[in-house]
C-alpha cells in the first residue's frame, strides 16, 4: 500500500478451514529476522450466506487511507468486493 506499509493476505490459516483475509503492518515488524510482522485485522471472506468457492484473483485498492476497497475472483466468474477501514469492520458489497 502506498501510505502505509501493509501486506494483504488471502489463505487458509495452518489447520483451519475457512479462507481468511489477513492485513498486516509491516512498518511495525519486530527486530527478529524470524518473528511475524502483526497482524491488523483478520477477515473471514465465506459465510454461510457466501459459500466457500476456489479463489482465483486477489485486488486492493487503497482510496484514502485507511479506507480500502478489496476485490477477491472467484473460478465461477463472480467476485465479492470488501470496503472499509482495514483496522475496523470491513463491509462485503
Amino acid at each position: 500500500m502506498q501510505k502505509e506499509k501493509l501486506l494483504i493476505t488471502l489463505g487458509h490459516d495452518e489447520g483451519a478451514a475457512p479462507v481468511n483475509l489477513k492485513a498486516w503492518n509491516l512498518e511495525g515488524q519486530p527486530k527478529s529476522s524470524t518473528a511475524s510482522p502483526p497482524c491488523l485485522r483478520t477477515l473471514r471472506v465465506f459465510t454461510p450466506k457466501q459459500p466457500e468457492a476456489e479463489v482465483t484473483a486477489l485486488a486492493v485498492h487503497e482510496e484514502s487511507w485507511p479506507t480500502m476497497t478489496i476485490a477477491v475472483g472467484l473460478a465461477s466468474g463472480s467476485v465479492y468486493v470488501l470496503r472499509g477501514d482495514v483496522g475496523m469492520q470491513c463491509h462485503m458489497l
